[in-house]
């Protein structure tokens, strides 16, 4: 019995549980995707999720600003190449 006793560490000396960090933290949601009526089960980490968000508002303001200058009349020679 006193074997058992000594084998077993206080709370204070237990070797702490490594937990992940909060943005290497798989997390797993239900996504819709485009052209499919199934939904598709997508994982990914916090960080992976958050890099791929900043990504698409970049991509989405960079082709707004490409789109809304398409139709603008420059007048000659103001830098067009004309």
């Amino acid at each position: 019995m006193a074997v058992a006793q000594a084998t077993q560490l206080p709370a204070a000396e237990a070797p702490a549980v490594a937990e992940e960090p909060e943005e290497d933290r798989m997390i797993c949601r239900t996504e819709t995707v485009v052209g499919s009526r199934m939904p598709q089960r997508v994982c990914m980490t916090q960080r992976h999720r958050e890099d791929r968000t900043r990504d698409s508002r970049a991509l989405a303001q960079r082709l707004d600003v490409q789109n809304s200058n398409r139709d603008r009349i420059y007048a000659p020679g103001a830098g067009r190449g004309e």
